[in-house]
């Protein structure tokens, strides 16, 4: 049961790469070159990608490496590449990949190619090529500028057409399947220009909006990806210290949590370097000796623990807009369009900057959350995904809670998918600038179907409306009960932060939530219109924002931010977490055994979490800093949390009231039981009886057991066994 996480480090080509095998540095390597390389890669049961065959300037003249032109273009095969290998690459590409194919078998898991192609949109306009014919090279890139567009539509074409040239040049010589490696958001457009797996270099941008964004594409596409941790480039420049080796070691495990499939790190097994000094740390350093030992504890555990092949679980997803340019990280122009001011990043791309706050604990001095317990500081589930508004909709329909924050341009197909998700019973939040049809930025809106949403959000939008200039009351109560939104009868405004066009609207069935407030008791004076609004359609309900301008408008935030925090809380499942906010979990569902991964994220404290089973509180959970344990949790019954990771629970079923577990592991080890009802009285190992210990806290027992290497059979009754 489980899946196989591929695991290794990634180098341009050449001895490194073979290196890496040589020394079984895991299971997988990005950067051969060779038949030879392939044949050894087969020999050893190693997985491998080719690499860059081609310089990024390659690309500027499509189909130029086939011809016998190609010489005079960089190439980049790595320092141990031989003048054959070299050769027989220009000579005939065709033929060299054929070799390699049959040469690694199985073992051959595609190409490595078009790395960093998103950077024609995310990196400074100085690192790339002028698009006239120049001499000029980029600071760092190889790639042209992009042509200039006089819509998003065609800027997206652009780049989706741009892109889809090299992937037809790769397929001429049978490269697939393809791997793009890159740090943004863009892989729903990668993998509509046939890109096969996407690839994540870790650390640009906020890292879990990059991981929501290529784990949601992945799945609109039914494809696979990859995290590539670049901790030499990008992991920290400065030194080498004990943040950076443990920063390191949660990017890994965190990758495994998030649904990897294969989980690289850039360089780094052989030697480092500093950027701030240039100093450098060869094979016998004790630094690089501990980036290989951080390695193979990970590898080692993804061997022993193979992950459910199911999750991990999301059921929040941010919409990825139809036509959506913005990268994620450095420029501040979207789709690579440096020419005119409507490019530039405004409110449709500030709606991003609301997410780092889903990760946050609310503040004590927080005065509208309400509730019993406290579960801000994570998703639910622990993960979003930042979903394609292309996904088909029976990828859409696992998501209980839908989020527009960025672009959209609607269409009647978007349109009809969003009420078909509802009717399902789903939860849509929009804004009124999301139901816009206009391709050009710094326009007015163009809504569709005139503004008539009486069918899915019970309104009609007529227009512009008035501007809100000081505040918010919310007046009603939403017919979902886990929303809590703060209705508190008469009081202040809530939420002032500057001035906001509304829309003009007319209802026609929804119910209105908030309204704009200028006043604290005589709110039969004040001047009013509604501000967001809830719609009951077939089995779900719709919420439309009503202002005239995108959610990431400045003085918006105080009020967006709020209608997160309690759509996150609303929508918690089955499974949360309350406390630390420095503990990041994601949960697999398998059976009827469910697999939470509890990860520390705090480089020196030993944090606590209560895991709560919807109302009822669960266990409490101890995890060491820079550390992650396992529960695992059988029926919403009982549930298993094994001291140190390298314990695997395998299997867990039930006779009658006799239960077994299969665990992996090996010496004296801990494993903790938590349960929603009676504590086991009895338990054996290997036929060895065990005793259950009071733990440490309470409804939590614990056994202390000694395992074989290999599988051991642990059985416990319960308490009300014969």
């Amino acid at each position: 049961m489980g899946v196989e996480i591929k695991t290794g480090f990634w180098y341009d080509g050449g001895a490194e790469a073979r290196k890496c095998v040589e020394w079984g540095l895991g299971n997988c390597v990005i950067g051969l070159s060779s038949p030879e390389d392939a044949a050894y890669c087969r020999e050893k049961g190693f997985y491998f990608f080719v690499t860059d065959l081609r310089d990024h300037a390659t690309y500027k003249i499509p189909g130029a490496y086939l011809s016998k032109d190609a010489r005079h273009f960089p190439i980049n095969f790595g320092d141990g590449a031989t003048e054959s290998a070299v050769e027989s690459w220009i000579s005939d590409p065709r033929a060299q990949m054929k070799r390699i194919k049959e040469a690694g078998g199985k073992y051959f898991l595609g190409t490595s190619t078009m790395h960093e192609f998103g950077g024609r949109i995310y990196w400074p306009k100085e690192y790339l090529i002028p698009a006239t014919p120049s001499d000029e090279r980029g600071m760092e890139g190889d790639y042209l500028l992009l042509p200039q567009k006089k819509d998003l539509l065609e800027a997206k074409d652009t780049y989706v057409s741009e892109l889809r040239k090299v992937v037809e040049m790769e397929s001429e010589i049978g490269a697939h399947p393809l791997i793009l490696i890159c740090s943004s958001t863009l892989h729903k457009y990668h993998f509509e220009a046939g890109v096969d797996i996407a690839g994540l270099e870790v650390f640009p941008g906020d890292v879990y909006r990059m991981y929501g964004a290529i784990r949601g594409a992945s799945k609109a596409y039914g494809k696979k990806w990859a995290a590539c941790v670049s901790m030499v480039h990008q992991g920290g420049g400065a030194c080498i210290d004990e943040i950076w080796f443990n920063r390191y070691k949660i990017a890994l495990l965190y990758s495994y949590l998030s649904g990897a499939d294969f989980v690289m790190t850039q360089h780094g097994a052989f030697n480092l370097w500093i950027r701030k000094t240039k100093k450098t740390y060869g094979i016998n350093s004790s630094k690089v000796k501990r980036v290989r030992q951080i390695f193979m504890d990970f590898h080692n555990f993804c061997q022993t623990h193979p992950r459910p092949d199911n999750g991990p679980k999301v059921s929040l997803g941010i919409v990825h807009g139809n036509l959506d340019g913005n990268a994620g990280l450095w420029t501040r122009w979207v789709w690579g369009q440096y020419g005119g001011e409507e490019w530039k990043h405004s409110a449709p791309e500030f709606g991003w900057d609301y997410l780092p706050m889903l990760y946050r604990r609310a503040d004590w001095y927080h005065r509208t959350l309400e509730g019993d317990v406290d579960y801000t500081g994570n998703p639910p589930y622990g993960q979003y995904d930042l979903v394609p508004i292309e996904a088909p909709e029976e990828v859409l329909s696992k998501y209980s809670c839908l989020v527009f924050l960025g672009w959209n341009t609607m269409t009647p197909e978007i349109y009809e998918k969003l009420k078909k998700y509802v009717a399902d019973g789903g939860h849509l939040v929009m804004a009124v600038p999301h139901l816009s049809t206009q391709t050009r930025r710094g326009e007015d809106l163009q809504l569709y179907n005139g503004g008539d949403y009486t069918d899915l959000f019970g309104v009609v939008i007529k227009g512009k409306g008035m501007t809100v200039t000081v505040g918010h009351r919310f007046i009603a109560d939403s017919s979902l009960p886990s929303y809590q939104f703060p209705n508190w009868g008469v009081s202040d405004p809530f939420f002032i932060n500057g001035e906001y066009p509304l829309a003009d609207v007319e209802l026609k069935g929804a119910k209105v939530l908030c309204t704009s407030s200028t006043n604290y008791t005589r709110t039969d004076k004040e001047k009013r219109a509604p501000v967001l609004i809830e719609n009951s359609f077939g089995r779900g309900k719709a919420f439309l924002i009503t202002s005239w301008c995108y959610p990431g408008e400045r003085a918006m935030a105080p009020l967006v931010k709020e209608i997160l925090m309690v759509i996150s809380n609303g929508e918690q499942g089955h499974i949360r977490l309350s406390g630390s906010d420095r503990i990041r979990y994601a949960v697999y569902e398998e059976g009827d055994l469910t697999t939470l991964y509890l990860l520390n994220t705090d480089f020196e404290v030993a944090n606590v979490t209560n895991v709560w089973l919807g109302k009822t509180k669960l266990c409490s959970v101890s995890i060491e800093s820079a550390e992650m344990r396992i529960a695992y949790l059988y029926k919403n019954n009982y549930c298993f949390i094994p001291k140190s990771r390298s314990v695997h629970i395998e299997q867990i079923s039930r006779e009658g009231e006799k239960y077994e577990l299969v665990v992996v592991g090996e010496g004296e080890q801990e494993i903790e039981v938590a349960c929603t009802g009676s504590m086991f009285n009895k338990a054996s190992c290997d036929g060895r009886p065990l005793k259950l210990l009071p733990g440490k806290r309470e409804g939590v027992a614990s056994m202390i057991l000694r395992l074989k290497t290999g599988r051991n059979v642990i059985y416990l009754w319960a308490a009300n066994a014969k």
